[in-house]
């Protein structure tokens, strides 16, 4: 989401700060139970599209960086999001690997 936000407000937008985020196909690399919620969800938006609609075309139609700094905080032990949907690299992107969970 701060990835389209940037892409659409680069001038609104300084830093993105990433922490257990899956920026890497979402809805593939999520704990089983939080993917259900994703999917369960009936919010529709102002143009009636749902949630997960509107995440899958955020996330398919903003493969390039963002224009802005980015840092990524991730963690190989978090049990909600795979560590490797969290990474990604560029020359604006600075990844910490923590030792915690989600």
């Amino acid at each position: 989401m701060l990835g389209a936000l940037a892409h659409r407000f680069p001038e609104r937008v300084q830093w993105i700060f990433l922490l257990g985020a899956a920026i890497n196909h979402p809805l593939d690399h999520t704990n089983p139970y939080v993917r259900a919620l994703f999917l369960a969800s009936r919010t529709l938006h102002d143009n009636g599209e749902s949630c997960l609609a509107h995440l899958k075309s955020l996330c398919s139609a903003n493969q390039a960086h963002p224009p802005v700094p980015e840092t990524i905080i991730y963690s190989r032990r978090d049990q909600i999001v795979d560590w490797r949907a969290c990474l990604e690299s560029g020359e604006q992107v600075q990844a910490f690997e923590v030792n915690s969970g989600h």
